[in-house]
C-alpha cells in the first residue's frame, strides 16, 4: 500500500481501542494456541505521514497530538526524496522539521521511511518516480537526510513496498544493490541507527531469498488480509496466515520482525480490506494486532496500521 491519510475524529478511537485492548491479557485462537498479548505501548506506532502532508499554513500540531493521545509509542514518517530535495540544488527541510520536532515533543519515536526517486535525478518529467535511482545520487539523499534527523531519528526503512511495481519498477537484484547501499551510507553517518528491510508485501520468499540480510538489522513487513480470516468462524489468519508466514522465515536468518504496515479501510470499495464502517474497521484492527503479538515463537516487535480513514 502507499502512504495512508490521517485524519481527525472517531477512527483515532478506533486506536485507543486497540491499545487499551492490547494492553490487557488477551487471547486469541481455539484450542491450546492461545497467549497473552504484551502490555508495551512502545510495540504500537502509526503511519502518520504528517510531513508529506503539511503546507506553510497548516500546523502539525492537531495531528500529532491525536497520535500521542491514542497511546501509540511512534509513528511513521515518509522522507519522500522529492518532498526534501525538489531539484538537485534544493533541499526543502521546514515541513518536516515542524513534524518530527513536534512528535518528538510529544514524546513519540519515529520510523523514518526512505523512498521513492525524484523524477528530477532520472530525467523524468515528473516529481516522483519509481524507477530505480543512480546510487550516488540516492545515497546522497539518505546521507543528508539521516544526518539532519540523527538526533531524533535512529530507525528509517528503505522504500515501500518494492516487490510491487507500481512501486518499484526494477528488480529484485536492483533493490538488494541499493538496499546494501542504503544500509552502508546510514551506518556511516549514524553507526547506532537501525535499518529495516525489504518492506515487501506480504512473504515474497522469491524476494526474501534475494535480499543480503548482513544490509538490515530488523525485517520489515506489509502484512494485509480479508476481513473473513480474522473472525471466530475458524480464525484463518490465526491458524493458517501466521504458521505459513512462520514456515516461510524460517528459511532466512532470524531478525526481529516490524508491520510497518497493516490495517483496514471503512471507506468503501473493491478491495479486501475495504470493511465499510468504523466500527468493524475498529473491531478487525484489534484482532489483527492482537494475533500477530500472540502467536508464538514470531518476533514481532513492532505494529503500525496504515488505514485509519
Amino acid at each position: 500500500m502507499g502512504s495512508g491519510t490521517w485524519r481527525a475524529g472517531r477512527i483515532f478511537l478506533a486506536m485507543i481501542v486497540l491499545l487499551v485492548a492490547l494492553a490487557e491479557t488477551a487471547t486469541v485462537g481455539t484450542g491450546e494456541s492461545r497467549a497473552a498479548a504484551p502490555r508495551d505501548a512502545r510495540r504500537f506506532g502509526l503511519v502518520a505521514d504528517i510531513g508529506t502532508r503539511l503546507s506553510a499554513e497548516l500546523s502539525p500540531n492537531g495531528p500529532v497530538a491525536l497520535a500521542a493521545g491514542s497511546g501509540a509509542g511512534w509513528v511513521k514518517e515518509e522522507f519522500r526524496w522529492d518532498s526534501v530535495q525538489p531539484s538537485r540544488d534544493q533541499w526543502t527541510w521546514v515541513l518536516m522539521d515542524r513534524a518530527v520536532n513536534a512528535e518528538r515533543e510529544k514524546g513519540l519515536e519515529i520510523l523514518g521511511l526512505l523512498d521513492f526517486t525524484a523524477g528530477w535525478a532520472v530525467g523524468e518529467g515528473r516529481e516522483v518516480s519509481n524507477t530505480p535511482p543512480p546510487h550516488d545520487l540516492w545515497a546522497n539523499y539518505v546521507a543528508q537526510t539521516v544526518g539532519r534527523y540523527k538526533d531524533r531519528v535512529h530507525v528509517w526503512e528503505v522504500w515501500n513496498e518494492p516487490n510491487v511495481p507500481v512501486f518499484w519498477s526494477g528488480t529484485k537484484e536492483q533493490y538488494a544493490a541499493l538496499l546494501s547501499v542504503t544500509y552502508d551510507t546510514i551506518k556511516r553517518v549514524d553507526p547506532g541507527a537501525t535499518v529495516l528491510g525489504p518492506a515487501i508485501s506480504g512473504i515474497d520468499e522469491e524476494w526474501l531469498a534475494a535480499m543480503p540480510w548482513d544490509k538490515f538489522d530488523a525485517l520489515a513487513l506489509h502484512v494485509y488480509v480479508p476481513s473473513s480470516s480474522l473472525d471466530d468462524q475458524g480464525y484463518s489468519f490465526y491458524n493458517q496466515g501466521l504458521p505459513q508466514m512462520k514456515q516461510a522465515l524460517a528459511r532466512f536468518p532470524r531478525k526481529d520482525i516490524w508491520i510497518t504496515e497493516f490495517g483496514f479501510s471503512s471507506q468503501g470499495g473493491p478491495d479486501p480490506w475495504n470493511v465499510g464502517e468504523e466500527g468493524d474497521q475498529a473491531r478487525y484492527l484489534v484482532q489483527q494486532a492482537v494475533q500477530m503479538l500472540a502467536y508464538p515463537d514470531l518476533p514481532i516487535v513492532r505494529i503500525m496500521p496504515l488505514c485509519l480513514h
